[in-house]
């Protein structure tokens, strides 16, 4: 039996939950399915993740299995339970959704040397190819991939987009039925997984046109990467001894995050986040007024006064109400901030 795993959205069950294997013992489960698919299709099968969690409800469970000869070549096998024994009956299977993703994988499988030349490999949790069923009845594949590096600021500076409009041309060199880009990357933790996740469109025609696609999926990571780059040393030029630009909600090293970018890739939505020193947003701290005031004016200059944006004020570790570019226009503004704000 193998370790592997892969993900499937299933239309059977309203909300997906996870479900322990309790008295239904993996090696009897295993020979049941494998006894299932051996009348049917003539092979037997190994349990995906026989030790970890499938998913389902009280009622319903999906195992992943794959023929024993064909490793490569994931499926799932549909289960209901019989709650008055330990057994299971057996509903429906997938084989055919994971022939079709395996013969995308074979024709994938002569450029992957070209794919590694870029900095992608197969990620060991995931296949090449995985089919994910949707609500609608539609069936999606994915391409699901490991790129070397840690996922930040300095893993897109320069470059990346050019090297992922290269992987995109190879998939469509290999003719190779793909509707979505799923490329992971390894973020703080060792095995903490961050996604980059792009629908693999027929309309764009070079890098930057995928770029804006890509921040259109990710505002809040890459889009707010590029601004970080270009922004950086106006924002380390506003902050002093009591305050820095830190603390965004999924990324503590980022002072600035975009939620929203337009048809061009520009951010259209600023989220600042400003980490005073502990104890210093109060309003019997001297050199409030004149910080957030300072604060006010410098992000007016650096993206402009008619540009909206948000800032939230962190003290030490706790979040603040924050304010917005309409509510802070002058020193009258900032004072009666912080009267109505803080104590």
């Amino acid at each position: 039996m193998k370790a592997k795993f892969m993900s499937l959205l299933v239309p059977m069950v309203m909300t997906l939950v996870p479900m322990g294997y309790e008295k239904m013992q993996t090696i009897e489960v295993e020979s049941k399915l494998s006894t299932y698919t051996e009348e049917k299709y003539d092979f037997k099968v190994d349990l995906e993740e026989p030790n970890d969690l499938h998913y389902g409800n009280d009622q319903y469970i999906y195992h992943m299995v794959s023929p024993e000869r064909k490793p490569e070549l994931i499926f799932g096998i549909a289960i209901e339970r019989d709650f008055r024994g330990d057994g299971f009956e057996i509903i429906s299977d997938d084989y055919d959704l994971g022939q079709k993703a395996h013969k995308e994988y074979e024709k994938i499988k002569p450029f992957l040397s070209e794919m590694n030349d870029l900095g992608f490999k197969r990620h060991s949790d995931f296949s090449y190819v995985t089919y994910h069923k949707l609500d609608d009845g539609r069936i999606e594949y994915y391409l699901n991939l490991k790129e070397k590096g840690n996922y930040g600021v300095e893993k897109f500076k320069n470059g990346w987009e050019e090297k992922y409009f290269n992987l995109v041309e190879i998939i469509k060199a290999t003719g190779a039925d793909i509707n979505y880009f799923r490329i992971l990357m390894d973020y703080k933790e060792e095995n903490d997984q961050m996604p980059i996740f792009f629908p693999n469109s027929p309309n764009i025609n070079n890098a930057k046109e995928l770029a804006v696609l890509i921040k259109k999926n990710h505002p809040e990571s890459l889009a707010s990467f590029e601004l970080v780059y270009q922004l950086e040393e106006e924002l380390d030029s506003l902050e002093n001894e009591r305050y820095s630009f830190e603390g965004a909600h999924h990324a503590e090293e980022l002072g600035l995050l975009c939620g929203r970018v337009d048809e061009q890739g520009d951010c259209v939505d600023y989220r600042f986040f400003v980490k005073y020193e502990k104890g210093g947003l109060t309003a019997d701290n001297p050199y409030l007024e004149d910080d957030l005031y300072r604060i006010m004016e410098g992000l007016d200059k650096i993206v402009g006064s008619d540009t909206k944006y948000y800032v939230t004020l962190i003290d030490h570790s706790r979040s603040r109400e924050g304010f917005t570019s309409d509510q802070l226009n002058s020193r009258e503004d900032v004072q009666r901030y912080i009267q109505e704000t803080f104590e």
